[in-house]
């Protein structure tokens, strides 16, 4: 398709029916990628009787870039702490070169601990020597990246380093750790932090 015939093609898109706001968040939650855009626009720009708002605006442009509007994609910034785009990530293809792939650099770049383990994992699973070297760089530097995070006391980085000492049957490290993780999730947990009690149960279940 000509590319200028597309992108007109996609404008159109976008602004039918710009203003009718219920059929486009109905069509949305059917999982129509358009509508979903259609949606982030009208929040960003406050139309169709909607309050310009960014919170809802990035929920519709990560639902219309999972559901295949590239150009949304590339609206999401890539931090550190907003793991939202790990599931989004997979939900853009996992192999080598494929934009969830990309993604998971950035993020491992600029010092999310999660991105670079599943980089890691996503090389383990592959065999060259090159793929055996970015397994290894990727996982060592998810450890130290966990390893600081469990020392400003995030209950998740030290659960997840329970998990690789004990994998490699490190016993005394991998006990540290599980004792750590239980007890920053217990503080969690009385002060009301979602998903922290869960955590500290799971913790204290473990033999």
């Amino acid at each position: 398709m000509n590319k200028i015939y597309f992108f007109i093609l996609l404008s159109l898109t976008l602004n039918t029916h710009a203003f009718d706001i219920k059929t486009d968040r109905e069509k949305c939650d059917k999982n129509d990628m358009f509508a979903c855009a259609r949606m982030a626009k009208a929040y960003k720009e406050g139309t169709g009787g909607l309050t310009s708002d960014y919170t809802q605006e990035l929920k519709y442009i990560k639902k219309s870039c999972i559901l295949g509007f590239r150009a949304n994609c590339k609206k999401i910034k890539i931090t550190k702490e907003d793991n939202d785009n790990i599931n989004i990530a997979f939900s853009l293809g996992m192999k080598i070169g494929q934009d969830g792939y990309i993604r998971l650099e950035k993020m491992c770049a600029v010092n999310n601990a999660q991105a670079c383990y599943y980089l890691s994992d996503r090389h383990d699973r592959l065999t060259t020597e090159k793929d055996k070297l970015l397994t290894k760089h990727y996982y060592e530097k998810a450890k130290t990246l966990s390893e600081e995070s469990c020392a400003n006391n995030d209950a998740e980085s030290c659960e997840w380093l329970y998990h690789q000492y004990a994998r490699k049957h490190q016993e005394t490290e991998a006990v540290q750790y599980l004792q750590q993780a239980t007890a920053l999730y217990k503080i969690d947990c009385d002060n009301k932090v979602s998903g922290s009690c869960l955590g500290y149960e799971l913790c204290r279940r473990i033999k």
